[in-house]
């Protein structure tokens, strides 16, 4: 990044953050400083270059992007999170966020995708379930706000501060803080950095089924019989598999291959201490913009074919027989659907 322009955000940022200091000083509460710049550098398309860059620097990375519409974003460290429980996660992740953003500072374009604040991550999705220990770290829902948020659609690319400021906050040491963030990650002479065209060295992975073939042929057997007694109208079933290698797995290169490979698909990564939850989603359930809700159900299914070749024939007719009648059921899910 050059000098001079790098002086003048951290300039600007200490402003902004000096202005929140005074409202949260007014409000006797913590508030919340977003401030959003352009911000293009020559590598600016390769967001998961960035995304690895910060593996080092920070326990919580989130990544997401749309690869057939040029639009990525990356968010490093976590400036405000909000952890919520039980059915009602949803209403209580919504009413926290809206209480935050009540007095919050913010100043950058309104209504650009992926730019300004913008809270990341997931939750459970049946909150009644016990997890097991491969979700450690994975709740019923958590959500984050991260400390920079680095946003690329098409020619265009943003970054996103994030700072949660109260009475007694130091200007110069949060403001010193996000921006020391900041020009580790666009380093590129950073330890942690790798560029994306290059393939990490071939891993000896053992791959092993966590449900043996019998108990996998009862679940669905049990299925059968439960659809056929009308106690389900539909069921999507799925076997798990435990991968494990000698060394660590790259997830920046999962991300790349999935990039290659699915470019019509959501590519997302949410990394949380040493555990990381990937990959690649053709399907959005919602998307809610300007008071909007959209949401599409797709669904179907069919037989296996005979010969290989006859599969992509079967697939292409599966909505014109039992996929209809799976795509209706969907659609009368959603109908039905109530969050809290």
């Amino acid at each position: 990044m050059d000098v001079a322009i790098a002086v003048g955000i951290t300039v600007g940022l200490k402003n902004f953050v000096q202005q929140g200091i005074k409202q949260a000083k007014r409000r006797n509460s913590a508030v919340l400083v977003s401030i959003s710049e352009p911000h293009w550098t020559p590598d600016t398309a390769d967001t998961i270059a960035f995304y690895q860059r910060a593996q080092h620097l920070t326990s919580d990375r989130f990544y997401w992007s749309q690869p057939d519409k040029a639009f990525a974003f990356v968010g490093l460290g976590t400036a405000w999170t909000v952890e919520a429980v039980e059915e009602s996660r949803f209403r209580q992740v919504g009413t926290s966020w809206r209480e935050l953003l009540q007095g919050a500072v913010v100043e950058g374009p309104h209504g650009l995708p992926g730019v300004g604040p913008l809270i990341i991550g997931g939750f459970a999705f049946d909150p009644s379930h016990t997890a097991t220990d491969l979700w450690s770290g994975y709740g019923d829902g958590r959500m984050v706000l991260p400390e920079l948020l680095y946003t690329v659609h098409g020619n265009e690319a943003w970054i996103t501060y994030n700072l949660i400021v109260t009475p007694d906050t130091d200007p110069d040491a949060k403001v010193a803080a996000i921006t020391t963030l900041r020009d580790a990650v666009f380093n590129h002479d950073s330890h942690a950095f790798k560029s994306t065209t290059q393939r990490s060295a071939v891993q000896r992975v053992a791959m092993r089924e966590l449900i043996s073939a019998d108990e996998w042929k009862a679940a669905v057997a049990a299925t059968a019989c439960d659809i056929g007694n009308k106690k389900l109208h539909k069921a999507v079933l799925a076997r798990a598999v435990r991968l494990e290698a000698l060394t660590a797995f790259d997830t920046a290169d999962a991300l790349g291959k999935l990039t290659e490979q699915y470019r019509d698909c959501f590519i997302f990564a949410i990394a949380h201490d040493d555990r990381c939850f990937l990959g690649a989603t053709p399907g959005r359930l919602a998307n809610v913009r300007d008071g909007q809700l959209l949401t599409m159900s797709l669904a179907g299914s069919t037989r296996r074919g005979g010969p290989e070749l006859e599969d992509p024939k079967r697939a292409n007719n599966s909505s014109k027989c039992e996929g209809s009648h799976e795509h209706a059921l969907a659609g009368n899910a959603f109908k039905t659907l109530h969050f809290g």
